[in-house]
């Protein structure tokens, strides 16, 4: 027997794949105006937005077979808001044009509500997350690529292959996976100046660039100093907001990367990272900087270290990576299935971006990490069960 379901916010944040589960190929499913106006409100939330942002996909994923259910009162609700603001504008003047717009939610609301022809922006969305099709392996003679020979991985560098017979160990760090000693090549290697790498949770993208920029600056004396920014899209926004100094301000998004130079210096004392006799780092050799405060730098004989990179707009990513002057070297890690900022996607952020324009150029390379093992057996088991 067939049936109707309203379904309510609540719900689709709690599981989005319930709207498939009721619709079961035959019932109706319905979601009132204001379920959308609420989730519209919610993709911004810095607890939920992620959450929020998958329902929304869902629901344009299986918009053809979804109703949206209104009144004259959550008309004019959805009106008074600035998208119901410029829909009913559009009624009034669009007299069958196209409205081109890249929010999803207004397109859906713009189609089932309106009526109206939308289209995304596609310049906004080049690529289907480039930074994950190109893996760093390449048979098309990309330079700085691998591609395999015998079971081994070949580096197609600038002069002539090299074979990838031995193991990186970097301060300590023994490679787990084939893919993080490829990436310890790509780092230490003197003709790159830029190195992308892009995986999921928990395949050591921060833990091997902080060993190898470390390893570059105590060991091998190549640079004076290590920045690094990790950013994320709440911080950037209210770090104003936040009681005390500079670091303080920023310590809830560094937490992790100065937990993991607490781990390097545990495998392998770092002790010029530090102040002396203390903790404390020495801002002479390393320095953990909010995204603000890098534009407008000048960084030179330093390593800078991007982490969270998808989060970035095109836009951020050139006005942060331009600040790299002479005798600089650039890592950018990143996983594009995570970003958590609501004005870009997957698809359109600076990591891809970087990936996409950077690929082919004599002083860059880009690997995506792979491999059984990760961060520890819960994060396999997690990774695995897909939850």
């Amino acid at each position: 027997m067939k049936k109707t379901f309203a379904i309510d916010t609540n719900v689709l944040i709690d599981n989005p794949k319930s709207l498939e589960t009721l619709r079961n190929s035959e019932n109706k499913i319905e979601l009132p105006l204001e379920v959308i106006i609420e989730l519209d409100k919610l993709k911004t939330s810095k607890r939920i937005g992620g959450q929020v942002r998958e329902a929304i996909n869902v629901i344009i994923e299986n918009k053809d077979w979804i109703n949206i259910v209104y009144d004259k009162k959550s008309l004019e609700l959805f009106a008074r808001k600035f998208d119901g603001k410029i829909l009913n504008n559009i009624a009034a003047n669009l007299k069958g044009g196209i409205l081109v717009t890249n929010d999803k939610l207004m397109r859906f609301v713009a189609e089932k509500v309106y009526g109206y022809e939308c289209e995304e922006f596609k310049d906004a969305v080049p690529y289907q997350t480039d930074s994950e099709n190109y893996t760093g392996f390449s048979e098309d003679g990309t330079i700085n690529s691998f591609y395999w020979e015998d079971g081994k991985p070949v580096f197609n560098g600038a002069t002539w292959p090299k074979v990838i017979n031995y193991e990186n160990k970097v301060w300590g760090i023994t490679p787990r996976t084939v893919y993080q000693n490829l990436a310890f090549d790509l780092m230490l290697n003197q003709d790159i100046d830029v190195v992308t790498l892009q995986s999921r949770a928990g395949m050591g993208k921060s833990l091997l660039s902080l060993a190898a920029a470390i390893h570059l600056v105590l060991q091998e004396k190549k640079f004076r100093k290590i920045f690094i920014t990790k950013t994320t899209y709440e911080i950037d926004k209210e770090l104003g907001f936040l009681p005390g100094k500079i670091d303080e301000k920023f310590l809830p998004a560094a937490r992790p990367i100065i937990d993991l130079i607490y781990k390097l210096h545990d495998i392998r004392p770092a002790n010029k990272l530090f102040v002396r006799d203390s903790h404390e780092f020495d801002l002479n050799r390393i320095e953990l900087l909010p995204l603000n405060f890098v534009q407008g730098m000048n960084i030179e004989n330093a390593i800078l270290i991007i982490d969270e990179g998808q989060n970035l707009s095109r836009k951020t990513m050139r006005a942060i990576t331009t600040r790299c002057g002479e005798n600089s070297k650039l890592f950018v890690i990143g996983d594009t299935r995570q970003v958590i900022n609501p004005f870009i996607n997957e698809f359109n952020n600076g990591l891809n971006w970087l990936v996409k324009l950077c690929k082919g150029k004599p002083n860059y390379g880009h690997l995506v990490l792979k491999g059984q093992k990760s961060r520890g057996p819960i994060t396999d088991l997690i990774l695995e069960c897909g939850l």
